[in-house]
């Protein structure tokens, strides 16, 4: 998913899969620390309560985005409906263009240009998740298994929950 990620033009965090036991390992770079002569410095970070692991982190007095570091498809439950970890509009938890529309402003964003980001990203994702998840060794049945974590009927639906 950091692969996915990256192709989508997201900052994402190093990382690599090693063969370890006769397992895959995800290996990922810290960002949180730099190496400083014999020691490390650690930037000061920020991160919610855990539902999904976003973050900001300063290192020196300006906070920014951290890279994504923990991006992980969910297997879904329901066909029409996604419902996230954190709201991300107003129709609350619900994952739809409609939703992330309404808060386009508070990104400094016109709805034009909102519409471009959130329609780029989707074609990007659902022309690319299956080439990428099996290029980095993803199993076809793997690959069956989280399919509709990428593309769902509802995402487009243009009803925002009042």
């Amino acid at each position: 998913m950091l692969l996915l990620g990256r192709a989508c033009g997201l900052v994402t965090a190093e990382s690599r899969v090693v063969a370890a036991g006769g397992r895959d390992v995800l290996l990922v770079r810290r960002f949180d620390r730099e190496r400083t002569g014999g020691s490390y410095a650690r930037a000061r970070m920020v991160s919610d309560d855990h539902p999904r692991n976003h973050a900001v982190i300063a290192r020196d007095t300006d906070w920014a985005l951290s890279p994504a570091y923990d991006l992980t498809p969910s297997t879904p439950i329901s066909l029409e409906r996604r419902d996230l970890a954190m709201e991300c509009g107003d129709a609350g938890r619900m994952a739809s263009a409609a939703s992330l529309m309404t808060q386009h402003a508070r990104f400094l964003l016109s709805e034009d240009e909102a519409h471009a980001i959130v329609d780029t990203m989707e074609r990007q994702v659902r022309a690319t998740w299956y080439a990428t998840a099996r290029s980095a060794g993803v199993s076809e049945r793997d690959c069956d298994r989280i399919a509709g974590a990428f593309a769902y009927p509802g995402f487009d639906e243009a009803a925002v929950a009042q």
